[in-house]
């Protein structure tokens, strides 16, 4: 009996040893004062009933076992309840702030996903435009050029690739108005001599 309840006395001051930093918030800390207490009148009472039974005097061992310490006992274990629906809070709480942590992160990742989608459409819609309408203008000029008219003007706005495509056919639309002003003078030359 002795070495049983020094054993159980010892695994539990051991446990409230473990417990005791990890309470940070004055309700678990309370908890914890209510269970040192409750534990320290149930040791008590055991060592009281212990000391009757060595004195050999059964009787009123068994009134105060199944009196006061029986009480000590239930109070003790209750407030060990406590403890343990109070932790069972505080897990559930965090997992419902891990829950809301992971989801707001999530949110925010997707609103970074689609800023970087919309940015990146944004960019290729100008790339293209920045492409696209530089093109169509030097396509026009060709059309221009191909339907015979060399006195249309050629706007170039720009150093890069489409500007000097714009430039050679400008330099074009030039080379061929003096070779057909040199074949018309031709023409009225060679007319005039065999007139």
């Amino acid at each position: 009996g002795q070495e049983r309840l020094a054993a159980n006395t010892a695994a539990f001051n051991d446990a409230i040893k473990d417990l005791e930093p990890l309470l940070r918030r004055p309700e678990g800390k309370a908890l914890l004062v209510k269970i040192k207490e409750n534990r320290d009148k149930y040791v008590a009472s055991c060592a009281k009933v212990a000391a009757l039974l060595k004195d050999g005097n059964r009787e009123e061992a068994g009134k105060l076992a199944y009196g006061e310490t029986y009480k000590a006992l239930h109070a003790f274990a209750a407030d060990l309840r406590d403890m343990n629906d109070f932790q069972q809070k505080l897990f559930e709480e965090a997992g419902k702030h891990s829950n809301d942590t992971f989801q707001s992160a999530r949110n925010q990742l997707i609103g970074l996903s689609l800023s970087a989608v919309l940015i990146g459409l944004a960019f290729a819609w100008w790339v293209t435009r920045s492409i696209t309408i530089p093109i169509n203008a030097a396509v026009g000029v060709a059309q221009t050029i191909a339907a015979g008219d060399l006195g249309a003007e050629i706007a170039i706005n720009s150093n890069d690739e489409t500007g000097q495509l714009l430039q050679a056919m400008q330099r074009m639309q030039g080379q061929l108005s003096q070779t057909v002003e040199q074949i018309r003078e031709s023409a009225e030359a060679v007319s005039v001599a065999s007139g």
